[in-house]
């Protein structure tokens, strides 16, 4: 069976040995969950974000910066409260170990909206900390379109620049034009190319 990213569904955390539930920070038990990716290769396992109320880091304000936040009114039939997707907890588990939401005793199909969802990308690159490689990977974009700007000005432009110019009888003028794009080449180069490789070393 198929699972969407973002539906809710259940999970029996397992106990740790040495801990009581009450004693360990690590969650254990039947919890709610949220499908945080379906893997088929080379086994087929879910994974999964447990949801919690976090009662004492909520009354101490303490709820770290990547949890997700859903709200009880936007899915009543789902949450009892307020609470949290903890990223922390993130694990992958075999489909046969997922429950489906039950409800008076029916099944219900449940996932996150749209906002959530975004949220929730946006937590999971903040918990495995890929703002990194997400910033090098755009500068390397801007890189490549700044350069390909800048040939379009060196040589394009440069070059119907020149076959106006030609027509004047005027070599001062000619040669005061070049060097303007020149200097415009050489600083775009310095300002944009330059410090984009800088960021990334």
């Amino acid at each position: 069976m198929g699972y969407k990213k973002g539906e809710f569904l259940c999970y029996v955390f397992p106990n740790k040995e040495t801990d009581t539930i009450e004693a360990s920070k690590v969650i254990a038990g039947y919890h709610r969950v949220v499908v945080l990716h379906q893997r088929e290769t080379p086994h087929y396992t879910i994974l999964v974000a447990p949801i919690t109320k976090a009662g004492s880091l909520n009354r101490k304000g303490k709820i770290p910066s990547n949890y997700v936040k859903i709200h009880q009114q936007d899915y009543p039939i789902a949450l009892d409260e307020d609470s949290f997707i903890n990223l922390d907890m993130a694990m992958p588990i075999d489909e046969d170990e997922l429950k489906k939401l039950e409800r008076f005793n029916k099944r219900i199909t449940v996932t996150l909206n749209d906002i959530d969802l975004y949220d929730l990308d946006y937590k999971i690159a903040l918990t495995y900390e890929l703002g990194r490689y997400f910033e090098n990977e755009v500068d390397k974009e801007l890189e490549k379109e700044f350069a390909n700007v800048i040939e379009y000005i060196d040589q394009d432009i440069r070059n119907k620049i020149i076959e106006i110019l030609s027509k004047i009888d005027n070599v001062d003028a000619v040669n005061g034009v070049i060097a303007i794009i020149d200097t415009l080449i050489v600083n775009l180069k310095d300002n944009f190319i330059k410090s984009s490789k800088d960021r990334n070393k």
